[in-house]
């Protein structure tokens, strides 16, 4: 279940205005390391907006999740000038040694 008391302490903190969204999103994924369904739901009416507005911004930011994530996030640049200098080795593994995709 999440507390969605810290929810409204977010969205007091930030001000109650669609302005600040990303903002509010960002904080409130920090403190549940995803963004709940019941989240954006409570965010969108604490903020006056509507829940297809808070979704299309937590959908469009690559940085948001809608899905649980660990705490630590692990980025392998896959870029031709990464991919170039063993991109592919090294995230291999990074696989390997965490037992993880």
């Amino acid at each position: 279940m999440t507390d969605l008391i810290r929810v409204e302490q977010i969205v007091d903190r930030h001000g109650r205005s669609r302005d600040n969204l990303i903002a509010i999103l960002l904080e409130c994924q920090e403190e549940f390391l995803h963004l709940p369904r019941e989240v954006i739901e409570s965010v969108a009416v604490r903020v006056k907006a509507p829940v297809a507005q808070v979704l299309s911004i937590a959908t469009f930011y690559r940085g948001f999740s809608l899905k649980p994530v660990g705490r630590h996030r692990i980025h392998v640049c896959m870029g031709t000038a990464c991919h170039v200098q063993g991109a592919p080795r090294l995230l291999d593994a990074v696989s390997r040694e965490l037992g993880i995709q």
